[in-house]
């Protein structure tokens, strides 16, 4: 052989052995940073909860995670009690193990919906705070996997029989509090053509709002962590429930807006009639009533003491109420009684919020007041109500007056009616990527 492709050949068998070293030792590497579930369809791990303190929503996580694991990856993952683990078992823990406590995670510290997603030793662990924590925990796990929930009859499932993840320590906790979607058609029996549709249909809608950590708005049990729910008897507009005109309006028409001078109590809460908020008695009365309300149902987060439906200027055009809405805008005048009721109920019932609306005549922020931290501001206006369906890119949402309402309460809600169930409710409209560009905006403005 000729000494210079001798030589030529050594060199690149000697390049050849380091590249073939090298790789080696990246994956070496990389395996450090990993670890495996499954291979060739065969799971490596169990599913571990801990069967004296695990609650309803984290077997229903654990099962979840079992169920969809499979369907990625061919294996079939047992569920096991965290107790039955044999020493050198690896497993992913699912809610609030003991093992999970002995990493040092302090679950008392987590909020309802806070997650973490974190790899020791060769084992993972999903868990979170209590009702929802755990669930999201899984379900976020399972969407780093690639899987996604599109509609309720359309889920994506990629398959995986070799499943390694890489390792990760992870605290998540959702910015938005409340979380509510859909459409009431797709509730409502008669949509349906029979009862056994309708159930079967009604269970993939829920588990497609589960899925998407939709958290009210739904009926939600125990086992998927429960929602936020309204306490009040009303989950928006709601003047003319606590001050029904049937009762109160022969002997008390003083309860009442006045328009053109007289005073016209509301029929059916969707009139654009109100009440009278500088009157007392009113106030004494929307108080006892959310009293009454929050010890029927201790179990909502908040009350509404909102407006009814419909369009009008003022809320009440008596002098007093007249000279607050000058004073403070109609808003203004809203929050002054607003703020009242929360601060009737701050002390006994701390954990409770007094919810209202920014809509039709009160949908302009106020020009001082601010409203108390234990109220919410639902702001539902024109543009910003309906921005779902503008062109992308075009994000004409009322954003000056959202900002606004930023510095005058300390907790916003936003409506859109992104579902579409007052206009094309007969089917989902492909509008992801605009709630997307929505959600990250609101982020930006703190709402």
């Amino acid at each position: 052989m000729n000494p210079n492709r001798k030589k030529r050949a050594l060199w690149a068998a000697a390049l050849l052995t380091l590249l073939a070293i090298g790789s080696a030792f990246l994956l070496a590497a990389k395996a450090k940073r990993e670890i495996w579930l499954s291979r060739n369809g065969e799971s490596l791990c169990k599913i571990a909860t801990n069967s004296t303190s695990a609650s309803p929503s984290d077997k229903m996580a654990a099962k979840e995670l079992a169920d969809d694991l499979r369907k990625i990856t061919g294996a079939a993952f047992a569920v096991v009690a965290e107790a039955a683990l044999a020493a050198n078992d690896k497993a992913i823990y699912v809610g609030q193990t003991r093992f999970a406590r002995d990493q040092g995670i302090n679950f008392e510290q987590l909020g309802a919906e806070e997650s973490i997603l974190r790899t020791v030793n060769g084992n993972l662990i999903l868990c979170g705070g209590r009702p929802r924590g755990t669930l999201y925990a899984v379900f976020a796990f399972l969407e780093s996997l690639g899987c996604r929930w599109y509609t309720p009859w359309h889920e994506k499932m990629p398959r995986q029989p070799q499943l390694r993840v890489a390792l990760m320590d992870k605290r998540i906790k959702p910015f938005m509090n409340m979380r509510q979607g859909g459409s009431d058609f797709w509730r409502d029996e008669r949509t349906f053509a029979d009862k056994e549709t309708y159930q079967r249909f009604h269970q993939q809608y829920q588990r497609y709002l589960l899925h998407n950590r939709v958290n009210s708005g739904v009926d939600f049990g125990e086992a998927e962590g429960g929602c936020v729910k309204s306490g009040g008897r009303m989950s928006n507009h709601s003047f003319f429930a606590y001050v029904p005109a049937e009762k109160y309006a022969q002997d008390h028409p003083e309860y009442f807006s006045m328009r053109d001078g007289k005073r016209v109590p509301s029929r059916d809460g969707c009139d654009a009639v109100h009440l009278c908020l500088t009157n007392p008695d009113v106030l004494k009365i929307v108080i006892a009533g959310v009293k009454e309300d929050i010890q029927k149902k201790p179990e909502g987060q908040y009350v509404s003491v909102s407006i009814n439906d419909g369009g009008s200027a003022t809320i009440c055009d008596c002098p007093a109420c007249t000279k607050a809405q000058e004073d403070e805008g109609v808003s203004g005048l809203l929050l002054q009684f607003v703020n009242a009721v929360a601060d009737a109920i701050r002390d006994e019932h701390p954990d409770k919020y007094i919810l209202t609306l920014a809509y039709t005549s009160t949908q302009q922020p106020p020009k001082r007041i601010r409203a108390r931290d234990n109220v919410i501001v639902w702001v539902c206006r024109g543009a910003l109500s309906c921005a779902v369906y503008l062109p992308r890119g075009k994000n004409a949402m009322a954003l000056d007056a959202l900002r606004e309402w930023g510095r005058h309460a300390s907790h916003l809600w936003v409506w859109d009616y992104a579902a579409g169930s007052f206009r094309t409710r007969h089917y989902f409209k492909p509008i992801t990527w605009k709630m997307d560009e929505q959600f990250k905006l609101f982020k930006e403005l703190g709402t």
